[in-house]
């Protein structure tokens, strides 16, 4: 959804468009919410995490333990089996814990580095390209992946609730590294369009 309102207000909808649209989600919004139990204790959980450190909190808490403990340099490479048994599943949506304890704080802005480089890239392409549904696309594509590693990283930090939602490129799911490589693919493609036989088109 947000993903969407992102695209909509690029694709230059009105801003009173997005408070009627707001105004109409949020009681859909709340009622998506309460009408499952485990959803309303994952929002109890984040707002009261003391008392959930043993239940639903307790693997982000774990992770914010291995964060923590890999200070600025990390414990490096090889600490791989005291991290499994720290972080439970930590390869899959907090595997960013696991990179953050091995690696430390130097690790992490190495990882924040290439996803700024990546949109960087991306929404290059994106502007660049002067076909709109390419632009549009190519702008999408780069927005969805970046909010994704941001969610992620959120939820593993305890800024999140838990939303399992895994880690672009790292996280293990041939599912998920496959979706993720074909939108990479089309941004890739999109980046060799050729602006100028568009303007001979245009020009014809």
């Amino acid at each position: 959804m947000l993903v969407g309102l992102i695209m909509f207000f690029m694709a230059g909808v009105k801003i009173t468009w997005f408070v009627s649209f707001c105004i109409f989600m949020l009681p859909i919004v709340v009622l998506f919410i309460f009408t499952k139990a485990y959803r309303v204790n994952r929002l109890i959980a984040f707002f009261n995490p003391e008392k959930y450190s043993h239940g639903i909190n307790y693997q982000v808490n774990a992770a914010e333990r291995a964060i923590s403990s890999g200070r600025f340099f990390g414990e490096g490479f090889g600490s791989g089996l005291k991290r499994i048994a720290s972080v439970p599943e930590s390869q899959s949506d907090f595997v960013f814990a696991g990179w953050a304890e091995a690696m430390g704080f130097f690790g992490v802005l190495i990882f924040f580095a290439l996803v700024l480089f990546f949109a960087y890239r991306g929404y290059l392409i994106a502007f660049r390209c002067k076909e709109k549904c390419r632009s549009y696309a190519a702008f999408g594509i780069v927005t969805c992946l970046v909010l994704q590693i941001l969610f992620n990283c959120g939820v593993v930090v305890g800024a999140l609730p838990a939303t399992g939602i895994p880690l672009p490129f790292f996280s293990s799911g041939g599912s998920s590294l496959l979706v993720t490589l074909l939108m990479c693919g089309v941004v890739i493609n999109i980046s060799k369009f050729d602006n100028k036989s568009l303007e001979s088109d245009d020009y014809e």
